[in-house]
């Protein structure tokens, strides 16, 4: 009989208005996020509960794609593989590797579940850092493989809304493309009245501008009297924002490259034989003035 239900451990990380819950076997699943005493996420239980899903809700991990792949399929080395939407990350188990009272590090190597799809072999950490209305997250992508490893990464924060209409957003891009492979077109801001949106906004070139600093983008939520910012490594090329309509949630997701990235090889990140990249991610969390 298939599984339909498992409880899975959620490690408590930091405590009092900055703290937030992991869950290393569901995925390394950030599940609960308090910044500067603010509730930020989303999360939908009985996905979180039922491993035959993919969970709708708190900050996903995206690796070694953001997006689809087309078909579900990508080849390399004269093989072709197949990987669901966002990669296997956030399926599989993670371990831990340490945990401080404001931290804690969970690690995902490959194996022969992860090697079906994409044929290297790795280790991937990531360390969780919550302090003074900021999640910090640093990650380290190690390719232990004889030939050079391919990837995107990105993170999927589901933040808890109350009333979409009212979010002001500032995200530094003048134009917006239809996710995942949609040609940009100017943007002047959100239907909210429509079923899905589901938009990629480029804020970093590096090959036009080398020098641009890390990107960054906020929204202010006036219901809940609160200001979220988003920061990011300057390899993280695009924010991808995603709703439903009739769902409490939006997502602001940093990705490094669009879908299909692995096939087309648009700013997919490499990593050389025994040598580690390392990006970040930031999520901070302020009262709204006035």
């Amino acid at each position: 009989m298939e599984e339909t239900a498992r409880t899975f451990e959620e490690r408590l990380v930091g405590g009092g208005p900055d703290a937030f819950k992991i869950a290393p076997q569901r995925g390394g699943i950030v599940t609960e996020l308090t910044l500067g005493g603010h509730r930020l996420l989303y999360l939908d239980r009985d996905t979180f509960n039922d491993p035959s899903k993919s969970v709708r809700g708190g900050i996903p991990i995206l690796f070694p794609i953001c997006g689809p792949l087309r078909d579900d399929r990508w080849e390399t080395g004269g093989r072709e593989y197949g990987m669901k939407q966002h990669g296997f990350a956030r399926v599989l188990p993670w371990q831990v590797v340490s945990q401080e009272a404001d931290r804690i590090t969970i690690e995902l190597t490959s194996s022969e579940v992860t090697r079906t799809s994409y044929p290297f072999d790795f280790s991937i950490r990531y360390t969780y850092q919550v302090s003074a209305g900021h999640l910090h997250i640093e990650q380290a992508f190690e390719n232990r493989s004889p030939q050079p490893m391919p990837f995107s990464s990105g993170f999927h924060p589901y933040f808890a809304t109350l009333d979409k209409s009212a979010l002001r957003f500032d995200i530094p891009a003048s134009v917006a493309a239809p996710n995942p492979y949609g040609d940009a077109h100017s943007f002047s801001g959100f239907d909210f009245s429509a079923d899905v949106i589901d938009l990629r906004f480029p804020v970093r070139n590096a090959a036009l501008s080398p020098d641009m600093p890390a990107p960054r983008a906020h929204f202010d939520d006036p219901t809940q009297a609160r200001r979220i910012t988003l920061s990011a490594h300057p390899d993280y090329r695009s924010f991808v924002f995603w709703t439903l309509r009739d769902k409490p949630f939006c997502c602001l997701e940093p990705w490094t490259a669009r879908g299909d990235a692995l096939n087309t090889g648009d700013d997919v990140l490499e990593v050389k034989p025994g040598e580690t990249r390392h990006l970040w991610f930031e999520i901070g969390c302020s009262a709204l003035d006035g």
